[in-house]
């Protein structure tokens, strides 16, 4: 990091978020091959699938999901700071209730991280 590659690398990432004409959050930029569309507000489920149904031709459909700890972990392991929320969705999971089961179904060890965790997010939402 001493090295300048941070900045390097920042500076990159900002002059490509410009070329895109990207000037205030969120923002998602959804690809399929050569075609891509920007969405810059935030977006519901069904906005997505829209908009990649679009992009592709409606060759990508949606894949089943079951809430499962296999499919926990590997979230887990792919994405080390996903949130609380984000777990509930990507899982397909029906509530708080339902992924905190899966998790401790899962390793109870990870339940009361992921229980601290949540909570600290809570407390750092609300500051």
């Amino acid at each position: 990091m001493q090295d300048g590659s941070a900045e390097a690398a920042f500076q990159k990432d900002l002059k490509y978020t410009r070329s895109l004409g990207i000037s205030s959050l969120p923002v998602c930029l959804v690809q399929y091959e050569e075609r891509s569309v920007l969405i810059s507000q935030l977006t519901s489920y069904e906005g997505f699938q829209e908009v990649i149904s679009v992009l592709s031709g409606n060759t990508v459909s949606k894949m089943p999901v079951s809430p499962s700890g296999e499919l926990f972990l590997s979230l887990l392991k792919r994405h080390p700071l996903i949130s609380f929320q984000e777990l509930i969705c990507a899982m397909n999971c029906t509530d708080e209730t339902e992924l905190k089961d899966v998790i401790r179904d899962t390793d109870p060890s990870l339940y009361t991280v992921t229980q601290y965790s949540f909570i600290q997010s809570r407390i750092t939402e609300c500051r």
